[in-house]
């Protein structure tokens, strides 16, 4: 095994996170003409390894990176831009039959020579006869498995998880230690975020006689090929394990395997191989700095590379080899023997192992030692003499060592190429194993030269995940996205599985934020909208980054966080690259990361990344789509909710529970309830339930609790969403509510009628501060008997023919025990009973209204009237004429309740209390509380405050010079808060969509339309002008559409189905301009008959102007 082992202080690690830059998403590649491969006499199952940047095919037969799935490169990098840098790859094996010294070959060339499954029998190599029946082969259970990290969720329903083939060899994580496979308690083991495991054998005959025309090894290969979901580095690689074990009944000699592959660059005529021997790493790169157009990649061409970690093990004392993850004592893996090239074409001793003759074997049997493979004869170097195992293995960068332009046959042009890198001799004995690691690498740096240097760069981080088994640091695990694609909005919400998330910690590194991105294309370039952080004190995080043009690391932010705090929702409202509204059937690209920070003392001096980062995947939206689109919203859909609007709940008034809807497709049209943990108003914290069966007369059923025992009761917009809503619960502050609140504290009806408002100096709660509940000593510093859970909503009902009874009190009567205050007006005299400090109970007098509690909440059902009581105002201290003149008239006896207009209102209070009206209890308010009880004595309401059951104290002032004109009928409301309670349930149900509902579908059948009408040479959601396309909006789920000239001549026949995945954006279908000959049709009128199913019909005109019929046109 090759020793590489990182030196973290010489080099530094933070290239591993460095995010590459790609180029723009262009068209796919039209396939080069290969040597046709024979039928195939298996049917191979294919997947696509596509967990990080690459999309890499995936046979089932061996071949990765395989072209039969595709018809053209089998290798897309980046993922999505329609860019392949290789055709095809597989390994191929080798050896001599000890008994009968024949070579035998086990291939994957572009024809494979084996079939799925493994080998339950010794392969007898006398007969030949293959143990692996062709019907078991093609048995399911020896399929492709490909499972991801978020699997271990339980959440993704991935039947590949869930029969994970432990006793088929793949790798496992043994739970109950028993050292064997046992389904439902041991699991699937990662080794990266995403792998695919299969198993194959070579004891088809007929497919080497197709081949090499050698008989059958008789071995089983298990394979993992796994990726990382990272940016940087790491999320540019794909690694393969391969398990290798001979279950024949023969030992093989002189065993070579190699990693074979055919890359195509880009343009697969202009390029040029290399390898560095002390990585170990055969790679390919551009012959210029152009590339040409996609597939080919412009004039940053990146390199491609391909590493051989680990060899295959050999007796060697005293050494170690690495194998299945642990240390062997007196073996050694081998390192690379040997890097060849071969091409058709350029050189006759280069040439493709001609296919199905008896040739093939010996000529890649040559390339497997190192040899020039056709003429079966090693290379040697004219000017030293020795021989050249390795092929250019000088560095182009630097112009040095053996390089193409110095081929020992002759230069060697740019052109298409194959490659491998092979490790041997060694022995396969029967029955024995050997493992084989390899990885593909792809680095894109400025130009084609800085692509080769930062491929080398990149490939110790290839390296060094290699040397840590893989124990790479990843980012913390995604949670499940959801998104609402609205009309004119996109509704995320990630709340599902955020546990598994915000617990990360590993290594150092805990879970830290969220980020969303909106990119470009798929592959970006990308604009960071938000970052949710934790509120810790992390808030920008500047680490190394590398420079892909000189290779130097300089230090720049990484993450931009600001103590924010976590939010588990967005809501797009526009398109954030153009700052324009979002256009209808317009694909738009978002991404969404988690990323953790390591808080290791200097863990940046020791060249530890701060920041993982999940790599940007993109957001997918209805049916599987790779993007998102705003809804067109279909014929036979109702949404009558908006998002924002409240949804309503049981308690009018009580806006401790509100619900603000988030994203109206998600509400169920279930029913729900908020519940409360402690005793009495000691909340502990609150439960929200969903209940099956909307509330009934027999209550509810089913009840699922989807938040339990949270002591969040912020209502702020940080909380997590559930089932399209948000639930915000606040424990409202104590008394009368706020002029701020909504609703606010008061009320009066008719508005209009308002003839007095809040008394300015009273500083109070509500009504401008002239309304409090006194509970908090907000007034005279006394408080009252009634807790705040038990005021309620109370009316002050108006009406000169209705009054009732209530208590008078006058105040100011007396400085102190010893000295009296005199009346400032003489008028005061016969309204005076009784003089002392305080507030001196006078006597019961009628007032035009009467007061009511009107709490059907917390309250009685029906109105309850209430006792009253009011205070007049000696103002002797400020005489009539004394300044300051705002106190004229602030005080006056009169025995009735008179506000005036000044500042205070004469300060007539209004005294509500909470005991039930009674004409007949004169002495209730009148008889003093203080001990010892002495019934001569009256109550002084001012000193007593705190032993009576106050609601409500009311200070207002005239807004029109005295008397006050209030009308018959008029109504002033006071609104409480309602302090949560132990006992309290707040009930509410939401009101679901309706979707796909033929009736209404015959309503609407009008919506249907087309758009742009008329096609005037451009439509504003087309992002290339050669892919043109009209929309058929408001369609349900599937429509047949036929286009027609006026002539009635067919023209196109579309079958719209939404729901195959894949398809043109949710409700629209789209037509491309073409006939059913592909060819655009002519500038015209049009009819398009749009035919539904067991609803009807709508026939729409279209009027076409093509580009180069528009008028003005040079």
């Amino acid at each position: 095994m090759k020793n590489k082992l990182l030196n973290m202080k010489n080099f530094n690690f933070a290239i591993l996170f460095f995010a590459f830059t790609f180029g723009a998403i262009a068209e796919g590649k039209i396939v080069k003409d290969k040597r046709s491969p024979i039928q195939k006499v298996m049917v191979s199952e294919y997947k696509f390894l596509d967990g990080n940047t690459l999309n890499c095919t995936i046979s089932s037969e061996g071949p990765y990176c395989d072209y039969r799935k595709t018809s053209s490169s089998g290798l897309e990098w980046p993922k999505g831009s329609g860019k392949k840098p290789v055709f095809t790859a597989g390994i191929w094996l080798a050896g001599v039959h000890r008994p009968s010294k024949v070579v035998r070959m086990s291939n994957m060339d572009y024809t494979p020579e084996f079939q799925p499954g493994p080998l339950f029998a010794t392969f007898n190599t006398t007969t030949n006869d293959d143990v692996a029946p062709r019907e078991r082969a093609s048995d399911t259970k020896y399929r492709l498995y490909k499972i991801n990290k978020k699997d271990t969720t339980g959440t993704t329903g991935n039947v590949d998880y869930a029969e994970w083939p432990g006793d088929l060899g793949a790798p496992f994580v043994d739970v109950n230690g028993n050292g064997a496979w046992d389904k439902g308690i041991d699991k699937p083991k990662f080794y990266g975020d995403q792998q695919i495991w299969c198993v194959y054998n070579d004891v088809n005959i007929a497919k080497h006689n197709a081949l090499s025309v050698t008989n059958p090894m008789g071995v089983e290969i298990q394979t993992l090929y796994f990726v990382f979901n990272q940016p940087g580095a790491l999320g540019n690689m794909m690694f393969m394990k391969w398990k290798i074990i001979n279950k024949s009944d023969a030992d093989y000699d002189s065993v070579f395997i190699g990693m074979w592959s055919d890359p195509d660059l880009g343009d697969a005529n202009d390029d040029l191989p290399g390898v560095d021997t002390n990585l170990s790493l055969g790679f390919l790169y551009n012959g210029d700095n152009d590339d040409g157009p996609t597939p080919g990649y412009g004039t940053k061409p990146p390199a491609v590379g391909f590493d051989f970690f680990q060899g295959p093990k050999v007796p060697s004392p005293n050494d170690s080899a690495l194998f299945d993850g642990k240390w062997r004592k007196d073996y050694k893996n081998l390192p690379a023997s040997s890097y060849v090239v071969y091409a058709n074409g350029t050189f006759p001793q280069l040439l493709d192992p001609p296919d199905g003759t008896p040739n093939y074997a010996g000529i890649a049997y040559g390339y497997l030692n190192g040899q020039a493979g056709t003429i079966r004869q090693y290379i040697t170097d004219p000017l030293t003499g020795k021989i050249v195992k390795f092929f250019f293995s000088g560095d182009p960068v630097a112009g040095t060592g053996h390089l193409p332009a110095n081929f020992p046959l002759g230069s060697f042009a740019p052109q298409d190429v194959r490659i491998m890198i092979n490790a041997g001799p060694f022995t396969l004995a029967k029955q024995d194993t050997q493992e084989i690691v390899g990885s593909i690498i792809l680095a894109q740096g400025a130009d084609r030269l800085g692509s080769v240097t930062l491929l080398k760069q990149v490939d110790l981080i290839a390296q060094q995940a290699f040397n840590d088994n893989f124990n790479v640091p990843s980012a913390p695990p995604l949670p499940n996205v959801k998104v609402s694609e609205l009309p004119d909005k996109f509704v995320f919400d990630w709340t599902e599985n955020i546990a598994q998330t915000e617990s990360y910690n590993y290594r150092g590194y805990t879970f830290q934020g969220y980020n969303l991105y909106q990119g470009e294309t798929q592959n970006g370039p990308w604009k960071k909208l938000f970052t949710y952080d934790k509120v810790d004190g992390v808030k920008i995080i500047e680490d190394y980054q590398v420079d892909p043009v000189t290779g130097n690391s300089y230090i720049t932010p990484v993450a931009y966080g600001d103590d924010t705090g976590l939010k588990y929702y967005f809501i797009a409202e526009k398109d954030y690259l153009t700052t324009t509204p979002l256009v209808q059937g317009k694909k738009y690209y978002f991404a969404f990361t988690t990323y953790a920070f390591n808080s290791i003392p200097n863990a940046r001096d020791l060249g530890i990344p701060l920041v993982l980062e999940n790599a940007k995947e993109v957001i997918s939206g209805s049916v599987g789509k790779n993007y998102l689109t705003p809804l067109s919203v279909p014929i036979g859909m109702d949404i009558p909710t908006k998002i924002g609007q409240l949804v309503t709940v049981d308690r009018e008034g009580d806006d401790a529970v509100t619900v603000p809807i988030l994203s109206p497709l998600a509400l169920s049209g279930k029913s729900y309830r908020v519940t409360f943990n402690g005793t009495g108003t000691n909340i502990t914290g609150w439960n929200l339930l969903r209940f099956s069966t909307n509330k009934s007369a027999i209550g509810f059923a089913s009840i699922d609790t989807l938040i339990k025992n949270s002591a969040d009761f912020s209502g702020s917009d940080l909380l997590k969403p559930t089932d399209g809503f948000i639930s915000k619960v606040t424990n409202p502050a104590i008394g009368v509510r706020t002029d701020v609140q909504s609703p606010k504290g008061y009320s009066y009806t008719p508005s209009y009628n308002l003839w007095y408002a809040g008394a300015g100096g009273g500083g109070l709660e509500a009504f401008g501060g002239g309304v409090t509940y006194p509970g908090t000593k907000n007034f005279n510093a006394k408080g009252t008997k009634i807790t705040s859970d038990e005021i309620k909503k109370i009316e002050i009902r108006f009406n000169k023919n209705q009054t009732q009874k209530a208590f008078r009190f006058a105040g100011n009567l007396k400085k102190n025990a010893f000295t009296v205050n005199p009346l400032a007006d003489s008028s005061f005299i016969p309204f005076v009973k009784k003089v002392d400090v305080g507030y001196v109970y006078q006597d019961r007098v009628d007032v035009p209204f009467t007061v009511w509690e009107v709490d059907p909440l917390d309250g009685n059902s029906t109105p309850r009237q209430l006792h009253v009581a009011f205070l007049e105002w000696n103002d002797s201290l400020y005489a009539k004429g004394v300044l300051p003149k705002k106190y004229l008239g602030r005080g006056n006896i009169d025995g009735k309740w008179s506000p005036t207009n000044y500042d205070d209102g004469a300060k007539e209070f209004l005294y509500v209390f909470a005991t039930s009206y009674n004409v007949n209890d004169t002495n209730i308010y009148r008889q003093s509380r203080k001990l010892p009880l002495d019934p001569t004595k009256t109550v002084d309401l001012l000193n007593e405050q705190d032993s009576l059951d106050i609601y409500y104290i009311m200070q207002v002032k005239l807004k029109s010079t005295p008397p006050f004109a209030a009308s018959d009928g008029d109504v002033f409301t006071i609104l409480p808060n309602y302090r949560l309670n132990a006992t309290r349930q707040y009930n509410f149900t939401t009101t679901k969509a309706t979707i796909g509902d033929k009736e209404l579908m015959k309503t609407q059948l009008g919506k249907i339309s087309v758009y742009p009408n008329p096609y005037f040479a451009h439509n504003k959601a087309e992002a290339n002008p050669l892919q043109r396309f009209i929309r058929i909006n408001h369609l349900p789920s599937s429509a047949k559409i036929r286009v027609f000239t006026l002539a009635g001549e067919l023209v196109k026949t579309i079958n719209y189905d939404s729901n195959i995945p894949n398809s043109t954006p949710g409700s629209t279908a789209q037509w491309d301009l073409r006939n059913e000959n592909g060819l655009p049709v002519a500038s015209g009128m049009y009819f398009i008959h749009v035919e539904i199913e067991g609803v009807g019909t709508k026939v729409l005109k279209l009027a076409i102007i093509q580009p180069e019929e528009r008028p003005g046109r040079i």
